[in-house]
């Protein structure tokens, strides 16, 4: 956008630097051989020239204004959704991850009470090689 900007207020710079100078030049000619009236023609002609020119670079710089606060815009409105994306996907995984601990505990937890009322069972009846085999396994 500041590249075409710059290309843009170049252009116009350049064109309006030569087309003052072709209106001076014919203005000049014309003056040499006193032609009043052209000379007021010329010099309408080229106020009202100079006038669109710049009426033009204005209307062209409010559109790349306007150009650029949209894409400003749209660039904040982008990274906002990026980041919230991003959070609501840490919290998914947190939760997830909470979810699966908290299964893995529980599990563990009725797993090592199973294996203890078994040995406990077993204890009682004492049967020391069950013992033995269930305390290896």
């Amino acid at each position: 956008i500041v590249i075409i900007t710059t290309i843009i207020s170049i252009i116009t710079v350049t064109t309006t630097i030569i087309f003052v100078v072709i209106i001076t030049t014919i203005i000049f000619i014309i003056t040499v051989y006193h032609h009043y009236l052209f000379i007021i023609i010329i010099t309408i002609t080229t106020t009202i020239v100079i006038i669109a020119i710049v009426i033009i670079t204005t209307i062209v710089n409010i559109i790349i204004i306007i150009t650029i606060t949209t894409t400003s815009v749209i660039m904040i409105i982008i990274v906002i959704v990026i980041i919230t994306t991003i959070t609501t996907t840490i919290v998914i995984i947190v939760i997830i991850t909470t979810i699966i601990s908290i299964i893995t505990v529980t599990t563990t937890i009725i797993f090592v009470v199973i294996i203890t009322t078994i040995i406990f069972i077993i204890t009682v009846y004492h049967h020391y090689l069950f013992i033995i085999i269930i305390t290896i396994t």
